[in-house]
């Protein structure tokens, strides 16, 4: 457990970049024109962050950011500027619009509880009749939700 706990990254402290901005899981510097995120270990599940951590959560959430992020430049620009450590990203600071997405692929959450009481559309969607409370469903679902305030 202690060798668990020394391989995560539970906070960032660069009080030369000002105060920091603590998310859920990410602790956020505003420097000038340019945000610089970093991704720590912290875990967190419908809106609350829970006490343990994985190790190497935040490495990874970067990769697969900075991954998306490169896949789709010669899309759309985006805002990746640098990612100078395996746990920070620096980008432009851009005007948050304050939505999320969530794929679902098990009947579960809130969606589940939709269901239960005998929803069958959500978010435009619609569910078909008979799936059990943690199913795994036919395709993933793409559903919009609110980001969280801290």
């Amino acid at each position: 457990e202690k060798i668990m706990k020394a391989e995560c990254l539970e906070e960032s402290f660069m009080p030369e970049l000002g105060p920091v901005k603590k998310g859920k899981v990410r602790d956020i510097y505003f420097t000038g024109d340019n945000v610089l995120m970093v991704a720590t270990d912290r875990v967190s599940a419908f809106d609350h962050t829970i006490p343990n951590m994985i190790p190497y959560k935040g490495m990874l959430l970067n990769k697969i950011a900075e991954h998306a992020f490169q896949k789709t430049s010669d899309i759309i620009p985006n805002a990746l500027i640098a990612s100078p450590d395996p746990n920070v990203v620096v980008q432009r600071k851009l005007k948050n619009l304050g939505i999320e997405c969530i794929v679902r692929g098990y009947m579960w959450g809130s969606m589940a509880g939709l269901y239960e009481k005998g929803q069958r559309s959500i978010c435009g969607l619609t569910i078909p009749d008979g799936l059990l409370r943690y199913q795994k469903l036919a395709e993933p679902l793409f559903t919009p939700t609110t980001k969280a305030e801290e």
